[in-house]
């Protein structure tokens, strides 16, 4: 919705999130099963699990 509504012509096209708080490589699979644009992947830590010590 972004692009087709809020980005400006002189703007590069936007880029997806998709956060998830556990791995699950079936999920994310299904998530990007028909996606073409490029997408990077990368896990996380929120401040409470860095003080849970997980």
């Amino acid at each position: 919705m972004l692009d087709d509504y809020e980005r400006r012509e002189h703007e590069n096209p936007s880029i997806d999130l998709v956060l998830c708080k556990d791995m699950n490589r079936v999920f994310v699979d299904y998530i990007i099963q028909d996606y073409s644009k490029p997408m990077g992947v990368a896990t996380y830590k929120t401040s409470a699990d860095m003080s849970s010590g997980s």
